[in-house]
């Protein structure tokens, strides 16, 4: 996305969402899925969201 608002909205978006997923699992697929259809970064979405998806289970010591 090349518009810094547009980009901070569908994040907000995406935290709002995530927010409403309760069960830890469901957040890291979750976060895992929608990152790279994002777009945040130019290149490394994948990387970024396979690497991400760990928080809920390592905040759920899972």
């Amino acid at each position: 996305m090349d518009n810094i608002h547009q980009l901070n909205e569908e994040f907000d978006i995406f935290l709002h969402k995530l927010n409403q997923i309760k069960n830890p699992f469901e957040q890291s697929l979750f976060i895992l899925i929608f990152i790279p259809y994002f777009q945040i970064f130019l290149d490394i979405n994948k990387r970024t969201s396979r690497m991400i998806c760990n928080i809920p289970l390592l905040r759920n010591n899972l």
